[in-house]
């Protein structure tokens, strides 16, 4: 799935503000709840994207 497809990293958590800027990492090290809650919205994404 290409990026722009993805889920953006604001969405991700409720309890923490993730954010990314162009001098920040691209990889993150999500909790377990935000780990759970990305794939889910992950998944429904590519569902919606599927059709």
């Amino acid at each position: 799935m290409p990026p722009a497809d993805g889920i953006p990293v604001n969405e991700i958590s409720d309890e923490r503000e993730l954010t990314k800027s162009i001098r920040q990492q691209t990889c993150i090290s999500l909790r377990d709840a935000e780990f759970k809650r990305s794939w889910d919205m992950l998944m429904a994404r590519h569902a919606e994207l599927q059709g």
